[in-house]
């Protein structure tokens, strides 16, 4: 099997390459490696910022759900509230019996 061999010149960012005599094989591997390098890293950070935003947003659920727990036993609490008299309500027994069963 033949090995061609060329002559490659490129400019890069401003930086001028030249490589003689090179295996037209050896550039295209060097290339791929450099490729798959790239997309490796970009998948790693994609994977790290995924990570990231699922702890944030089971951070959120939990402070939703602490939040709509004490919500629901405050609306207990007042319903109780309500099947008393309005002269009942401000006593202090009705109160405490009301916290007491919303918990």
């Amino acid at each position: 099997m033949a090995d061609d061999k060329g002559d490659l010149d490129a400019e890069i960012a401003g930086q001028k390459l030249s490589l003689k005599n090179v295996s037209i094989n050896t550039i295209a591997t060097v290339a791929t490696l450099m490729v798959v390098s790239v997309l490796m890293y970009g998948g790693l950070q994609h994977v790290q910022e995924a990570r990231e935003a699922s702890a944030a947003f089971v951070a959120a659920i939990k402070d939703q759900t602490a939040a709509s727990r004490e919500q629901t036993g405050v609306m207990k609490e007042q319903v109780c509230m309500l099947r008393f008299d309005q002269a009942d309500r401000g006593k202090q027994e009705n109160i405490a019996f009301c916290k007491q069963i919303t918990r």
